[in-house]
């Protein structure tokens, strides 16, 4: 990552790394990319806009081309955490379970998902940050 994005996010100065984000991603490969657009949501997560961060977070799943590391898996547990703060369990939920699906039930992602649901259903939740 540039120097300037790592810079902006330390500072808590979101808009500005968002920006930076944004410039670099045009000229992003796409493995480049779909980190960057993951960057981009956290910033929005941070800031606390969750409904803005979940929409950007997807587009990490449904719009960056596929990655060789799980920038979309990562990406739909984070926008399912986001719904939970937004306390939208159930939309959370279908997030889980597309991480299950997507990486296996018995992956690390996949038991950290699974474990999410569970605690949504049983009202157990740990602290979600």
């Amino acid at each position: 990552m540039g120097a300037n994005w790592t810079f902006y996010m330390r500072l808590s100065s979101y808009p500005q790394a968002i920006e930076c984000f944004r410039d670099a991603q045009i000229d992003a490969d796409a493995e480049t990319e779909a980190e960057i657009q993951y960057w981009i949501s956290k910033c929005y997560n941070d800031m606390g806009d969750f409904e803005q961060a979940i929409f950007e977070f997807l587009k990490v799943k449904y719009i960056s081309k596929p990655t060789k590391l799980p920038w979309a898996s990562t990406a739909l547990y984070e926008a399912g955490i986001a719904y939970l703060k937004l306390n939208k369990s159930e939309e959370a939920i279908k997030l889980f379970e597309k991480v299950m699906q997507s990486e296996g039930a018995t992956s690390d992602m996949g038991r950290i998902a699974k474990k999410r649901i569970e605690e949504i259903k049983t009202g157990n939740m740990e602290i979600v940050e």
